[in-house]
């Protein structure tokens, strides 16, 4: 008894043990899931852009060639510190598919969502923006060419061990998701 209160004395409740964050997941079941999984592709299909019915150009002939140019148009700041820099950076990949060629008798314009896409991705840039549609242009004899510019940040390994008189190579990695 407390000879305050009169009330009897209670032990301090034992500590609840909660399960680990995996089990109490894994609880949901499979059902769940893949409700979830749908739910997400219905509300952002963006994050379920991984359409494969358009076959790929020359597809039981080996890999198809795609060509890639960068061009540094500007670079605004470079910061040691974050190991990052802001340029304004333009992309063109150019590609031939003979499903294509002629179609059309001049330059057309198409959807990307239209056409196979070596779905070109850049790995380094953290925050920035693209400037242009997401389309391309199909020319009579195949050629398909994709023209993207992107500003903003990208991450550079930096060594400022000499600095004020360092010289750095600022890259920018472009890889192709899926294939």
């Amino acid at each position: 008894m407390n000879e305050l209160t009169n009330a009897p004395r209670f032990r301090r409740p034992l500590a609840v043990r909660r399960r680990p964050r995996a089990d109490r997941f894994a609880k949901l079941g499979t059902p769940f899931l893949l409700a979830f999984a749908l739910l997400v592709c219905w509300i952002a299909p963006a994050w379920c852009a991984t359409d494969m019915t358009l076959p790929r150009p020359n597809a039981g002939t080996g890999p198809t060639p795609v060509h890639v140019f960068l061009y540094l148009v500007d670079i605004f700041e470079v910061s040691g510190s974050d190991q990052a820099f802001n340029a304004d950076v333009v992309l063109i990949a150019e590609w031939r598919d003979p499903n294509l060629a002629g179609k059309w008798t001049t330059i057309q314009s198409a959807k990307m969502e239209d056409v196979w896409e070596p779905r070109l991705q850049v790995v380094n840039q953290r925050g920035t923006s693209a400037l242009l549609p997401q389309r391309v242009e199909i020319h009579p004899d195949g050629l398909v060419r994709y023209r993207q510019r992107w500003s903003g940040r990208f991450t550079a390994r930096m060594d400022l061990r000499d600095f004020p008189l360092d010289r750095q190579r600022f890259r920018i990695q472009v890889v192709s998701l899926g294939y």
